[in-house]
């Protein structure tokens, strides 16, 4: 199966650096779009989408949202988030994008609120074919985020298990629930997002590095017989290195995943 590691749109023009290495080492990327790289104009995108496509290179994007602060100071968060999903969706179209990875929470007054289905199915009428796969953020349990899926007007929408924000978010590091969410999302499961902390934050550290419990996942991932794209996450270079580093001396869980050698 195709690996993907997220790089920010905004790095390709700021820090080329990043496109170059990702271009040498044959990385897929996962596109992340912010609200400063959907003002790119769209030659930007296209020369960016350009550069991957000769190098034979799948793009994966992931479509804009609104951190807490944000959200909380925007008088009308979901509004906001509406018009930046639809305006991703279609630069999505211009990278030829496998899929779409969307965040269907945003925070008002202190708590997570849900996106409408009408904002889902504005984005998808825009989006063609490309398949749109909803993130867990903040949800307490599987179940609420599999009900949204399920709302989506699009026979391919599906999950995206980010089992950092499980750990941290939802609080898996002292529930001990893995095997109940990917239970619950195996149906729609579509895509991993994987990266690693300790529980009391989003650290995005290389896997290995924090306490998730990366046996028991790749055990039920072995169980459940689930094949699905995976996207690394690290948000420094050493959290980068930690997980190829991890997976060489773990080499059988990158069997797993279908990698016939060390990922990245």
């Amino acid at each position: 199966m195709t690996c993907f590691v997220n790089l920010p749109v905004r790095y390709t023009q700021e820090q080329p650096e990043y496109l170059a290495l990702f271009l040498r080492e044959n990385i897929c990327p996962e596109l992340g779009l912010d609200r400063v790289s959907l003002l790119y104009p769209e030659e930007t995108h296209q020369a960016v989408a350009r550069r991957f496509h000769e190098a034979g290179l799948p793009v994966a994007v992931h479509l804009p949202f609104l951190m807490r602060d944000e959200s909380e100071q925007l008088p009308q968060p979901e509004k906001t988030m509406h018009e930046m999903l639809v305006r991703g969706a279609r630069i999505a179209v211009l990278y030829g994008a496998t899929h779409m990875i969307g965040h269907p929470q945003y925070i008002r007054d202190g708590k997570p609120r849900r996106l409408s289905p009408a904002c889902w199915s504005d984005v998808l009428s825009v989006s063609g074919d490309i398949p749109l796969f909803l993130e867990n953020i903040w949800e307490e349990n599987p179940e609420s985020l599999l009900e949204t899926v399920q709302r989506v007007p699009k026979p391919g929408a599906g999950v995206c298990f980010d089992i950092g924000h499980w750990h941290a978010f939802s609080q898996g590091y002292a529930k001990k629930d893995m095997e109940h969410w990917m239970r619950v999302f195996a149906p729609k499961l579509r895509c991993l997002h994987l990266h690693d902390n300790d529980g009391s934050h989003d650290a995005h550290a290389g896997l290995g590095c924090g306490t998730i419990p990366w046996t028991q996942f790749f055990a039920l991932l072995h169980d459940l017989n689930l094949s699905v794209s995976v996207t690394y996450e690290p948000h420094q270079k050493e959290a980068l290195l930690a997980t190829k580093a991890f997976f060489t001396g773990n080499p059988h869980f990158a069997a797993i995943l279908g990698h016939d050698k060390v990922p990245l």
